[in-house]
């Protein structure tokens, strides 16, 4: 605990050369739209030199993908940035995100695997990750504690982090049932980064920009800004597959169990096979884009499958679909049980 640290330096550092990206669970409990009661979480992005929160989601569990949401918004509002500073979590060390880093195994028989090139790759950003156990690696984390004393303190609902900060009367708030909706909490998560959060004066390491609005001090500091249109993001932003054999099937993606497939004439024709890989948007299942291992785009190819129209286009539908699925068939094989004993 005592032992010295290094410094960061500031001075030189310009707005968006570093962003620094991290998950905070709110002391808040809030209700879905199912009626479920639980707290939440944020996904967020942070730029080093200012201060402001540059790209942030509201999500039921972090994830990969509330990543690129947050990063997505971040970028459409900001640029892009040159580095992004992460811990090792899961949702950042994924083959097609960030890479797997540290996380990557040697090859068994010697051969390195084909990896698609990842979102931040594909984007021109560098991806740094904190040293494990580093409490001072990350000062996004302080940050998250103006978010838990400035915002989720305006709650009813407002759980506190501990045993000592749980208000006395959060029971009686649950009993009476008033309990704010995940709408609610992200809406006004939105609202007070951009509004307030990003507005208050800077207390940085830099001194000379002390007392100026944190959005200021980014905007005084932005020397170049990379931009991306919508579209090109989107396209930049998609999930990648590993590399797959072309079969008289096409290609397939599998996702709960269920497997969607993805094929043409001329696919099959040309690249039967063949060693592909594909791109997907998980919010829109209807199609992917097929790559060979050089990186060079093949053809966009269609869903033949009817779970993607019976159960909508959405990674998240389908999940949910399958588990009503699975949840009938375990229901129907009980009562077959059930009518199978003998009558008395």
């Amino acid at each position: 605990r005592c032992a010295p640290y290094i410094r960061r330096t500031y001075e030189n550092m310009a707005s968006n050369e570093w962003w620094i990206a991290d998950n905070h669970t709110f002391d808040i409990i809030t209700e879905g739209e199912n009626g479920q009661r639980h707290r939440l979480y944020l996904t967020a992005f942070f730029d080093a030199r200012s201060g402001i929160f540059t790209g942030c989601h509201v999500t039921n569990a972090p994830s990969s993908q509330s990543t690129l949401i947050a990063l997505r918004k971040g970028i459409l509002k900001y640029g892009i940035p040159e580095n992004i500073y992460v811990d090792n979590g899961r949702e950042f060390l994924t083959y097609d995100i960030g890479g797997l880093g540290h996380r990557r195994k040697k090859p068994r028989d010697g051969q390195e695997r084909f990896d698609p090139p990842p979102v931040f790759e594909r984007l021109g950003i560098k991806m740094t990750n904190a040293i494990v156990r580093n409490a001072k690696a990350k000062v996004i984390e302080r940050r998250f504690r103006d978010v838990k004393d400035h915002l989720s303190r305006l709650f009813d609902t407002f759980t506190g982090g501990n045993v000592l900060e749980k208000p006395e009367r959060l029971k009686s708030v649950l009993k009476d049932g008033k309990i704010p909706l995940d709408a609610t909490l992200a809406e006004t998560v939105e609202e007070l980064l951009d509004w307030y959060f990003n507005q208050q004066p800077y207390g940085g390491a830099v001194a000379g920009d002390h007392g100026k609005p944190r959005q200021q001090v980014f905007n005084e500091n932005l020397h170049t800004k990379r931009v991306a249109s919508a579209e090109d993001l989107s396209l930049m932003l998609m999930r990648s597959s590993r590399p797959q054999k072309v079969t008289r099937r096409g290609v397939h993606l599998d996702i709960a169990g269920q497997r969607i497939e993805y094929w043409n004439d001329e696919l099959v024709f040309h690249y039967l096979g063949q060693q592909v890989y594909y791109r997907y948007d998980p919010d829109d299942l209807s199609e992917v884009r097929v790559y060979d291992l050089q990186d060079r785009f093949i053809m966009s190819v269609p869903a033949d499958n009817t779970a993607v129209l019976a159960y909508g286009a959405g990674k998240e539908e389908v999940k949910e679909a399958m588990s009503k699925v699975r949840r009938m068939e375990r229901i129907t094989r009980e009562a077959l049980k059930v009518s199978a004993f003998p009558a008395f």
